[in-house]
């Protein structure tokens, strides 16, 4: 009799820590919940809603042929190690690319400025302006997805470091989609 009801003991005790594990792993394995931000640029030429209060950087670039111009980026961290950014500028050197040059030139930098692979790309129309959606794997298994569109001379670079891979995929989705170009 001793035996069954240690047997029955280690059975419950097996089933709560089973219950309780998942329920930890489901906290930490659900999409987190953020308070977003609506932001519209200081020109008005476009909206996005970031996942918290985004930093603005403004850089002082130059171009291949030595033209000056301003590269920005507005930058949010919700999360640790979880980020959120818009860059966007008008480089005069490249507007003698090709969309496909510039978007080559896209993958190249992800690659290289990630140390990472690709792992896919599509060709997307954001308000009828060509864009470019990649996807990347580093090496510590986080993912990376870039959204470039070319409009109207100027390049916008939106893109979400995501640690763990699968957790941001509805708030990526919510980020990318809020993105629009104001007339």
């Amino acid at each position: 009799m001793k035996r069954l009801r240690k047997f029955y003991l280690g059975i419950l005790f097996f089933l709560t820590l089973l219950v309780l594990s998942s329920g930890v792993a489901i906290h930490f394995l659900r999409a987190r919940s953020y308070q977003w931000r609506d932001i519209t640029s200081s020109d008005n030429r476009f909206r996005l809603s970031f996942p918290s209060d985004p930093s603005l950087l403004e850089t002082n670039e130059k171009s291949a042929d030595g033209q000056p111009f301003v590269s920005h980026m507005l930058k949010s961290s919700p999360a640790q190690r979880v980020l959120y950014v818009l860059n966007w500028w008008e480089n005069p050197a490249q507007r003698a690319q090709t969309t496909e040059e510039m978007f080559k030139h896209f993958r190249r930098c992800d690659v290289d400025v990630f140390h990472t692979r690709l792992v896919g790309e599509r060709d997307v129309e954001v308000q009828g302006y060509p864009a470019k959606l990649t996807f990347i794997t580093a090496g510590d298994g986080s993912t990376i997805e870039n959204l470039a569109i070319r409009a109207d001379g100027r390049v916008y670079s939106l893109w979400v470091l995501d640690p763990r891979a699968t957790l941001e995929k509805e708030n990526i989705k919510k980020f990318f989609g809020s993105f629009r170009l104001e007339e």
